[in-house]
């Protein structure tokens, strides 16, 4: 409970001080009375500092919930090739010049969440024995479709024109970088209802930390509940790839 505390002071000094402190700082007479110093604090620092923010609570909930599923410290979405899913999917999407909004939601936010889904079935599939899921089996074949959408990746850099291949290259670094609200506004119409699943899935994942023969005997099926995390799992990390890029160490380090 203590560090949890000290984590969230430290939260609220971090946030703080990324609004105020950069290129240029600024101080609350300037945010009164300038115009450009309003358009820095509102249109740039503000939102930056909420979708890291959203980026690394997203991608930590969903590294916990994988742990919490497969008993292993050393599940998150990364080596568990959610993560390298969506990237593959992101870039698919960057590379074919999709760009026009569907209902609202940017081409690349469903091709990164579909990009997810495919690995995690994949992974699924390849460590399935039975009806059974070994957790160090799980986890190798994550590592393996991991390495195999990076290899993706870079031949769709490969073959993508100049300028896709640079903006997919961007991408992939990882930048939080934008203007305004807009962006969040969109990741979170898809955020919230996975956001929804892992709460509900909370009671669940804490009696599946124990094993599964002890879920089951207490009445958790076992079965349905992986199949909605792993949607979940999906749907987070499927945006926050697609916007902030290969975070690479977000998801583990928050979960442990």
């Amino acid at each position: 409970m203590w560090a949890l505390s000290i984590l969230a002071v430290v939260l609220v000094v971090a946030a703080v001080l990324s609004t105020w402190i950069g290129y240029r700082p600024l101080d609350m007479d300037e945010l009164r009375n300038v115009e450009a110093a309003r358009i820095v604090f509102f249109q740039l620092r503000l939102p930056r500092v909420l979708l890291a923010g959203i980026v690394g609570a997203s991608l930590g909930s969903v590294g916990a919930a994988l742990q919490a599923m497969f008993r292993n410290p050393l599940g998150e979405p990364f080596t568990l090739g959610v993560a390298g899913g969506g990237t593959l999917g992101a870039s698919v999407a960057i590379a074919l010049g999709w760009g026009y909004p569907i209902l609202g939601v940017p081409p690349v936010f469903i091709a990164g969440f579909v990009g997810s889904g495919l690995a995690v079935c994949v992974v699924y599939r390849i460590a399935h024995s039975g009806s059974i899921v070994f957790p160090g089996t799980i986890l190798l074949a994550g590592v393996a479709v991991n390495l195999t959408a990076s290899a993706g990746v870079i031949v769709l850099q490969y073959l993508a024109d100049y300028t896709r291949a640079l903006k997919m290259l961007r991408w992939t670094i990882g930048s939080l970088d934008i203007v305004g609200f807009e962006l969040i506004g969109s990741m979170l119409l898809l955020l919230i209802p996975g956001w929804f699943v892992l709460l509900w899935s909370l009671p669940d994942l804490h009696l599946m930390a124990m094993g599964e023969e002890v879920a089951a005997s207490l009445g958790v099926n076992v079965s349905s509940r992986e199949k909605w995390v792993f949607v979940a799992a999906s749907l987070i990390v499927g945006v926050t790839v697609a916007v902030g890029g290969g975070h690479s160490t977000v998801g583990g380090e928050l979960a442990e």
